[in-house]
């Protein structure tokens, strides 16, 4: 029997970008062949007044050419590539899309906040071991947007998708070096202020974490090198933990940061902005720890667009 197709998925985020390369197998799961995850710095800046960043849009070209490349060497039957807020609020987002077309041949198609919190909550529920008894909350922290989403199966009950990431905490509060524990108590505090828009989700049994945020955080937390790694996946994140981090990490610049085992150095700068949305979280939603997932949107944009296929 043929082996079963390929299909890839592309996530053009704020920070990274991302491609995953999967194929279903009979017992309808799907199995990474290959992923690669690049940090291109596409939402640095303000784009939304003075459009993407030359350099970033330089590197990020760049990278999705060898995604591009990747794709075609594997023989992939199909893909999708999605871009998530850095270009639902980029002023020149179409100009970027056409060249990401002309330069790639990539199609690249910008998708919803509550279409970006619905699929990461796909991908996190499908990432859980067994069924889970009780209401599951994804929260997928990223640059520039920070989606959640709830519910009691495979498809949530709502999804929220609020305008605030790790880079954009990160400027707003100075956290990129080491600052003083009433600086972060302020950014906590405006993040749970956000936060307060979500309605409460009661009797919630499973917190998951999804993304690179709280893989480096669990890394970290273990002292090893294992940020953006399937290896974090079902690591627990308890509000001890993600306190001592804080209080670690503000007392660092970026630069000492850059040498910390298991964190990525190119996430030196935005770290402890994402460790203080995670505490936000825990303390909007207490009582219950955070699983690390590295199912995520990806995952989720595979089996919503992929996994009827044949």
């Amino acid at each position: 029997m043929p082996p079963r197709p390929l299909y890839a998925v592309i996530d053009v985020g704020s920070h990274s970008i991302k491609l995953s390369v999967a194929r279903r197998n009979p017992a309808a799961v799907w199995q990474v062949e290959f992923e690669d995850v690049v940090v291109t710095g596409l939402g640095v800046g303000n784009s939304r007044e003075n459009g993407l960043d030359p350099a970033a849009c330089e590197r990020t070209v760049a990278a999705l050419q060898v995604f591009a490349a990747k794709i075609d060497a594997l023989g992939v039957a199909d893909y999708r590539a999605v871009a998530t807020m850095v270009l639902r609020r980029a002023r020149d987002a179409e100009r970027f899309v056409a060249r990401v077309r002309e330069q790639t041949g990539l199609q690249l198609g910008i998708i919803s906040g509550e279409d970006e919190a619905r699929l990461a909550y796909l991908g996190a529920y499908l990432g859980l071991h067994e069924s889970p008894r009780g209401p599951v909350l994804a929260i997928d922290i990223g640059g520039s947007s920070t989606e959640i989403a709830w519910g009691n199966g495979r498809a949530p009950d709502a999804c929220v998708s609020l305008p605030f990431g790790t880079i954009s905490v990160t400027g707003d509060h100075g956290l990129a070096d080491a600052v003083s524990a009433a600086t972060v108590a302020a950014a906590t505090d405006a993040v749970g202020r956000s936060l307060a828009e979500v309605p409460v989700v009661p009797a919630l049994q499973h917190l998951l974490a999804v993304g690179a945020t709280p893989a480096s955080l669990a890394a970290l937390r273990l002292g090893a090198p294992i940020a953006d790694s399937r290896q974090a996946h079902g690591l627990v994140l308890a509000p001890q933990d993600v306190a001592m981090l804080i209080d670690r990490l503000r007392a660092l610049p970026a630069i000492d940061r850059r040498r910390l085992p298991g964190l990525h150095p190119e996430r030196a700068e935005v770290i402890l902005a994402g460790a203080v949305i995670v505490a936000a979280v825990m303390r909007r939603w207490p009582g219950v720890a955070a699983v690390v997932s590295s199912c995520d949107l990806r995952l989720g944009v595979l089996e919503d667009s992929f996994a009827a296929e044949r």
